[in-house]
């Protein structure tokens, strides 16, 4: 495996940021993805079935949460 090959295997996208009605999360197909507070709880979990999969980000109260999937992890903000 090649450093390139590496760094696509970690790769996790989320947008739009901030968000207000959804989220699309790009990342690896199989890879559970959690959405975390600031205070660490989980808020919501799905498993990639897809490259690319949206997630109902309305349920979610206005705030900044963290979005992680196997050891990558971005920043989101929900308007």
């Amino acid at each position: 495996m090649e450093i390139e090959d590496i760094a696509q295997v970690n790769k996790l996208l989320v947008y739009p940021n901030p968000a207000t009605d959804y989220i699309i999360v790009e990342g690896n197909i199989g890879e559970v993805v959690r959405i975390y507070d600031l205070e660490g709880r989980v808020v919501k979990e799905c498993t990639m079935h897809t490259a690319k999969c949206t997630i109902d980000a309305s349920i979610l109260s206005a705030g900044t949460y963290i979005v992680k999937s196997g050891s990558t992890s971005c920043k989101v903000i929900i308007k």
